[in-house]
């Protein structure tokens, strides 16, 4: 082992010294989105919120992140989605990389049900005649232990029907084998 004087120890502790300060002062230029870096603007990043291929409300969401940053986090994609997607839909947890232009796609899903639900086929009857139109809604998803339809989710007032007077059974959820179906009973308006 070969002996080492004061003044290489304290040029060598000099040197690590130096070495340890500058990988911190290294550590503030960060890639994290969240975390300012000193001395480095801001940038405005796109997020597409995508239902399908549609954008949600036709807008991308703009949001600021550090300058330096090649990523947005989940956590700030999810606090961005827009209101009227957020109860029903949500993203995959993960970060998402800025694309070169700036801009963030986001592919929304449909967020899994708290309950179980069965889809119910809507039959529309203007007396005993079947009614069609491409404005009726068709289907609905229920709760599973339904019996009935909530007919105020048929929006039958973006229709030139109304529901039928005195027809109580209306919307009474019934099976056809392993489907379920009901029967409305409209009039025009």
């Amino acid at each position: 082992m070969s002996n080492i004087s004061r003044r290489q120890f304290l040029k060598g502790a000099g040197v690590a010294t130096l070495a340890v300060a500058a990988a911190g002062v290294l550590a503030g230029c960060s890639n994290v989105p969240d975390k300012p870096t000193p001395g480095v603007p801001d940038k405005t990043v796109h997020i597409y919120y995508m239902i399908g291929v549609q954008p949600v409300n036709g807008e991308p969401v703009e949001i600021s992140v550090n300058g330096l940053a090649t990523y947005v986090t989940y956590e700030t994609i999810h606090a961005n989605i827009p209101a009227n997607a957020a109860a029903d839909y949500d993203c995959a947890k993960k970060n998402y990389d800025i694309e070169k232009d700036g801009t963030v796609t986001v592919k929304l899903q449909k967020k899994a049900s708290a309950k179980p639900t069965k889809t119910v086929e809507i039959r529309y009857y203007e007396g005993t005649n079947p009614v069609g139109g491409t404005e009726l809604i068709y289907s609905l998803d229920v709760d599973e232990e339904a019996t009935v339809v909530n007919l105020s989710k048929l929006g039958l007032e973006k229709t030139d029907y109304k529901l039928a007077d005195g027809t109580e059974n209306s919307g009474i959820i019934k099976t056809d084998g392993k489907k379920f179906y009901a029967e409305v009973y409209l009039q025009k308006k």
